[in-house]
């Protein structure tokens, strides 16, 4: 089975893009406290059911402590891909189609904040919050950029196509990790056309692998000066090569998956020393949902039908994974925590939590 990557998430609390920002938010608490009450977030999307001629929109929709809202209700299409709390405010990024033009934006406390004019293709794959400064990640038509309060940063020439998939802001540095198409020579006279893992930092670029097989970054997390990426690179440079999930440490890899049928790592948190990855692995038949904590798995679902983990946030002694299980029928967006389910849609509809973050009450 060989896996290819979907919609993107952003998880918080460290986790994915945010880096150390949140980094106070979530905190062990005295032992002779309450018990630890944490409020969840969840950023995903809902097919909204409703066929307009051949085409059926999805719903950006959030999840608070499991109670659904609707940001674009009646739309033609929308998504919402990452969530962060920051300062008590709670944003979510996405995008949004309306009539023929599609729209990078984001939610503030529900209330929506366009920072393009629909006029280009746009995609929103990452958010993250800095003191005042929202920053999105994603792309523009070919182009790989990121939205700094509305202000375009374009990180390439537009040549070869890619995409952020994460953000991480430390201090005044500012890192989005993604891929980017590269054409690399391989023999005389030919070439691999293939995404290449990177990130970028301020601009310049670090390039995680060399081209010569399919290799994506999906999500980023900086700590003390280190940089960790998540994602997966596959086996050879075969077009059917199964994928590896794996980590970068400082450019250095960590395989989660030496042999394989399939596995993708889409996102990664820090707590002190622990390092935790969510993502997916096959097992010849069905993809299962996991994550790894300091590399050993965790598995979330019984292997006897598809289901994928978009994102992890660890708060205190709780860890939460959002993904979404397939039920015979379709897709039902779900978290679990601790390793215990919890569906948030009822299965009528489609649907997938694609970003997760937790706060501490």
């Amino acid at each position: 089975m060989t896996l290819a990557p979907t919609t993107r998430h952003l998880p918080c609390l460290l986790a994915g893009a945010l880096g150390l920002v949140g980094l106070l938010a979530c905190s062990g608490g005295h032992p002779h406290a309450q018990p630890q009450v944490d409020d969840v977030y969840v950023a995903g999307y809902e097919s909204s059911g409703v066929d307009m001629g051949g085409f059926i929109p999805n719903l950006a929709v959030t999840w608070t402590n499991g109670a659904k809202k609707v940001l674009t209700p009646g739309t033609a299409g929308a998504v919402a891909t990452s969530v962060v709390v920051s300062g008590g405010d709670v944003y979510i990024g996405g995008q949004e189609v309306i009539g023929n033009q599609v729209f990078a934006r984001y939610w503030k406390n529900g209330s929506p904040v366009s920072v393009t004019d629909g006029t280009q293709r746009v995609f929103v794959n990452a958010i993250a919050v800095s003191g005042a400064d929202v920053y999105l990640g994603g792309g523009e038509n070919d182009l790989v950029k990121y939205w700094k309060n509305g202000v375009p940063v374009t990180l390439t020439d537009g040549k070869s196509g890619g995409s952020i998939w994460s953000l991480a802001v430390s201090g005044n540095d500012v890192y989005a990790a993604g891929f980017e198409y590269g054409e690399t020579l391989v023999g005389p006279n030919s070439y691999v056309i293939a995404p290449v893992a990177k990130y970028w930092k301020n601009g310049v670029p670090v390039l995680l692998s060399d081209g010569t097989r399919t290799a994506v970054a999906n999500a980023i997390v900086v700590a003390n000066g280190d940089v960790y990426v998540a994602g997966f690179e596959a086996l050879s440079m075969s077009s059917g090569a199964p994928y590896i999930a794996k980590y970068w440490k400082n450019g250095v890899p960590v395989v989660l998956t030496p042999t394989t049928l399939g596995a993708v790592a889409r996102s990664i948190t820090l707590v002190g020393s622990d390092v935790y990855v969510a993502g997916y692995e096959g097992n010849g038949s069905v993809v299962v949902a996991k994550y790894w904590r300091n590399g050993t798995p965790v598995v979330l679902t019984n292997g006897t039908r598809d289901a994928v983990a978009y994102a992890i946030a660890v708060c205190g002694s709780n860890v939460y994974v959002s993904g979404a299980e397939a039920d015979g029928q379709g897709w039902v967006a779900k978290i679990w925590k601790n390793g215990v389910a919890t569906a948030l849609t009822d299965g009528t509809q489609d649907a997938a939590a694609l970003s997760v973050a937790a706060i501490q009450r």
